[in-house]
C-alpha cells in the first residue's frame, strides 16, 4: 500500500503508519527545517519531500491513501489541495482530512482562558460543510464527516506549551489577555485536577 501524508511536519503520524502497517509512506511539507528533523527520527520509514499541498510532485493515481491532520486551515488554496489529492489517488483510494468544526472550535479548552482564540480560529478555519462541498465539487464520492473527542489531563507540560505559544493561534491573543489567562489557568490547576476535551472531525472521501 502507498500512503501520502500532506503537511507532514517532522513526520509523527507518517512514521507511526509506516511502523505499524509496513506501508510505503511519503510525507510532503513546505518547511525544509521540519523535513530535516523528520529524517533524523529513529522509527519507521518515510520518504520526505519538500512540496506544497496544492502542487504535489507525483504522477496521477500514485497512492492508495492520503491523509492530513490539522493542516487544511493553514492553506490558502484549500479546494486546490482537494483537487490535487484526487489527482494522485488511485481509483477507489481514500482521503482523510482531520480538522475541527466551528462548533468544536468554540469548545476548545484554551478558549476558556483566552477568549480571543475562538474569534481567531473561526476566521482561520473553513467549517466542515464547506470542506465537504469542495471535495464534492472536485469529484470525491462517499463523503462522510465523523466527530471524535478524547480527554486529556491538563499537565504542567501543557501549560508550558501555552506559555511558550507552541499553539500558533495564541499569537492572536492580546498580551494582557494572555498574561491574565495564563495566571488563571495556573491557579486553577494548583487547586484541582483539570481535564480538557480534544475535539476533531475526520472528513472522508473516496476517488
Amino acid at each position: 500500500m502507498w500512503v501520502l501524508e500532506i503537511g507532514c511536519g517532522t513526520g509523527n503520524y507518517g512514521l507511526l503508519v509506516s511502523e505499524r502497517t509496513g506501508a510505503s509512506v511519503f510525507g510532503v511539507d513546505p518547511s525544509w527545517g521540519m523535513l530535516v528533523r523528520g529524517r533524523e527520527r529513529p522509527i519507521g520509514q518515510v520518504t520526505f519531500i519538500q512540496a506544497r499541498a496544492e502542487e504535489l510532485p507525483f504522477r496521477d493515481q500514485s497512492f492508495d491513501f492520503l491523509f492530513s491532520i490539522d493542516v487544511v486551515h493553514h492553506l490558502q488554496k484549500r479546494r486546490g489541495m482537494f483537487a490535487e489529492a484526487l489527482r494522485v489517488l488511485k481509483a477507489g483510494g481514500v482521503l482523510c482530512t482531520v480538522t475541527e468544526s466551528h462548533d468544536q472550535l468554540r469548545r476548545r479548552f484554551m478558549a476558556t482562558y483566552f477568549p480571543s482564540v475562538t474569534r481567531a480560529n473561526l476566521a482561520r478555519f473553513s467549517d466542515v460543510p464547506q470542506l465537504v462541498n469542495w471535495m464534492r465539487l472536485v469529484g470525491f464520492q462517499d463523503l462522510e464527516a465523523e466527530a471524535f473527542v478524547s480527554y486529556e489531563h491538563v499537565t504542567p507540560e501543557y501549560v508550558e506549551a501555552l506559555r511558550s505559544k507552541e499553539y500558533s493561534v495564541l499569537e492572536f491573543v492580546p498580551h494582557e489577555e494572555f498574561i491574565v489567562g495564563l495566571e488563571k489557568l495556573r491557579g486553577d490547576l494548583a487547586r484541582c485536577a483539570l481535564v480538557r476535551e480534544e475535539w476533531h472531525t475526520f472528513v472522508w472521501g473516496r476517488r
